[in-house]
């Protein structure tokens, strides 16, 4: 690749991180604070709260706030 020179390596520095950014950006969950402040779907959160800690008891009553 030397026939490429400095600006080859710097293209792929630079776009190959901001195509990586991209593709991830769009996996990504939302946060918690965010669902609960939008009052999003109450499974949902309550699955991520049951993965951060499986000793707390959810059930239907069971309100998040922020």
């Amino acid at each position: 690749m030397p026939h490429l020179g400095w600006r080859a390596l710097f293209a792929v520095g630079g776009v190959l991180p901001l195509i990586i950014l991209l593709g991830v950006a769009f996996r990504l969950p939302e946060s918690l604070r965010y669902l609960v402040v939008k009052n999003k779907d109450h499974s949902q959160i309550a699955k991520i709260v049951s993965m951060l800690n499986a000793d707390i008891t959810i059930d239907s009553e069971t309100q998040f706030i922020f």
